[in-house]
């Protein structure tokens, strides 16, 4: 390959993982073409992507951008993927391992810092952003919830206070 390809797909390489941010790496010498396809649009159903990359040249843009740390997991066919919800991502990723030989997660880049293969695990079992949202909101209004239901007890109670009061003198 000429040099001059080379040098602008490192440069590619380059921009993209300026723009990326998290991201992971996974070996795919196993996969068939078909399920390789199948791995990238469901990937690409959750606003994710898979780019195979040329080991060489990304190690060199991975140390030009300065994630060195990442370089010992781009061996042999090794796919990165990133996107916009790189949790759904990882979620995705795992389910597909289960059911497919030859995938594999090598490690990645998450939140500023290299995350060993055990950890990328441990931040797949993260609730999704939905979830998360549904969450907060529950513990937000949990205490409205509860201030609502002792301040209509105490209606009721004064309702009732009154009708008794009401029943007191007609007799």
């Amino acid at each position: 390959m000429p040099s001059r390809l080379k040098s602008l797909m490192v440069r590619e390489y380059s921009d993209r993982l300026q723009s990326i941010g998290d991201m992971f790496a996974v070996s795919y010498s196993g996969l068939k073409i078909s399920e390789n396809n199948e791995l990238r649009t469901k990937l690409a159903k959750s606003g994710n992507r898979l780019m195979h990359v040329r080991n060489r040249l990304f190690r060199i843009a991975l140390e030009e951008v300065g994630l060195e740390g990442m370089i010992p997991f781009i061996d042999g066919p090794t796919g990165i993927v990133s996107g916009e919800d790189i949790i759904t991502a990882i979620k995705i990723i795992n389910t597909y391992i289960k059911g497919h030989q030859g995938i594999e997660v090598k490690g990645g880049y998450f939140e500023g810092r290299v995350v060993s293969p055990e950890e990328v695990e441990q931040i797949s079992q993260i609730p999704s952003r939905e979830v998360l949202i549904s969450q907060i909101m529950t513990a937000v209004q949990a205490p409205v919830a509860g201030a609502a239901s002792v301040l209509q007890s105490l209606l009721r109670k004064i309702v009732l206070t009154v009708k008794e009061v009401g029943n007191v003198k007609q007799i």
